[in-house]
Order: structure tokens, then C-alpha cells, then sequence
């Protein structure tokens, strides 16, 4: 859970355990986006700032965990409304997909190595064919 300018607010027990932090405390009311590496540290900037103007926000980023462990996440940014209507605090749900983003990376890598082999493959036939 965040404030409305980003800072951490609350943390549940699964959360803590996912970003392996031991004590809330160290890292209560610390700039959310701060957490997020490179593309993702934009991105978090504005969720943020969507999301405290009301509009849910979704995006893909890296983090490291309090333990610098390093994750690929897939984070969700909903605002939470008061009983006038507006946004008084956002709740992030981040989902840890690193074991399914290294395989699709490792896929990838396959598939263009055995791109090169077809390739290499096609030029022999060709100079034998010649």
C-alpha cells in the first residue's frame, strides 16, 4: 500500500516474504519507484502518477529484493477511494514472473541459434548444389 505521493505505506505478510524483507520497518514510508531499476523506475513514476489521478496502471520491471536478489515483475497499480470519491491511497500488486521470463528468454535464444544453423544448413546445400 501506498501514499498518494508513492511512498510505502504497508506491506502484507505475502509481499514481505516475495521481496524477502525481514523488518517493514526499514522501508516503511521509503519512495516506491526508488525500488525499480532503469525502465521500471519511469514506469513506477507514472503508475504513481496515474493512479492517484484516479486510472489503474500495469507494468513489467526489475527489482531487486531487500536481499538483492535480482526478479522481473509484473506489477499492477490500483488506486483505493475515499468515501468522497477519490483516491487516498494505492495498492501495487506485483507478481514475480522471473522463472517465466528467463524461459522465454532462453526460448528465444534457441530459437534464433537454430535459426542460424537452418541458415548455415541452406548456404551448404546451396554451395554443394553449385
Amino acid at each position: 500500500m501506498l501514499d498518494l505521493e508513492g511512498r510505502l505505506q504497508f506491506m502484507s505478510d505475502g509481499g514481505k516474504r516475495a521481496m524477502e524483507v525481514e523488518d517493514f520497518g526499514a522501508f516503511q514510508g521509503c519512495p516506491w519507484p526508488d525500488f525499480w531499476a532503469g525502465d521500471g523506475n519511469v514506469a513506477a513514476r507514472q503508475a504513481v502518477e496515474t493512479v492517484a489521478s484516479g486510472q489503474p496502471a500495469q507494468f513489467f520491471g526489475d527489482a531487486k529484493t531487500a536481499k538483492g536478489t535480482p526478479k522481473f515483475w509484473e506489477v499492477q497499480v490500483i488506486p483505493v477511494f475515499g468515501e468522497d470519491g477519490y483516491p487516498t491511497h494505492l495498492l501495487s500488486i506485483s507478481k514475480d514472473i522471473t522463472e517465466v521470463t528467463d524461459a522465454l528468454r532462453r526460448n528465444e535464444l534457441l530459437a534464433q541459434e537454430l535459426q542460424h544453423r537452418i541458415k548455415n544448413t541452406l548456404a551448404m546445400v546451396a554451395a554443394v548444389a553449385s
